[in-house]
């Protein structure tokens, strides 16, 4: 496994499903695009978001929109008709909201820029904690 950060465009709008025990995960695919010599290069990844995290991105993120992923990078294998497959996928821990789509831009602007944190990532305010020293 490795952990990354991923800068990319929506592929499709986030699927949502839940788990039998409640739990909601979000599942999308993540473009970018590289430009070498004048020749354009789209790679996608499949991402999945848990728990709360998931349930931010797919309500304020739709295809076509920026966003970038921090999490752990895996390598998943399956067999399909005997034959074995493999494709990488990315466990998203946190995330922010980039550029909106054009066919986007009426969203809420406090939503279209900067960090989504859920509590279970949250990094705790410094001024709030009691020194020991």
């Amino acid at each position: 496994m490795i952990h990354t950060e991923i800068l990319g465009r929506l592929g499709k709008d986030v699927e949502m499903r839940e788990t039998q025990s409640g739990m909601k995960i979000a599942n999308f695919s993540l473009g970018s695009t590289t430009k070498y010599k004048e020749v354009e290069n789209t790679s996608w990844l499949r991402c999945v978001a848990w728990g709360k995290t998931g349930e931010i991105i797919a309500e304020y993120c739709k295809k076509g929109d920026q966003i970038l992923c921090v999490g752990t990078l895996e390598q998943k294998r399956y067999e399909k008709d005997g034959e074995q497959k493999e494709y990488w996928e990315l466990t998203v821990d946190k995330f922010e909201f980039g550029a909106k789509s054009k066919a986007n831009e009426e969203a809420p602007q406090d939503y279209t820029r900067g960090a989504a944190k859920t509590q279970s990532n949250m990094a705790p305010d410094l001024d709030s904690i009691e020194m020991p020293f």
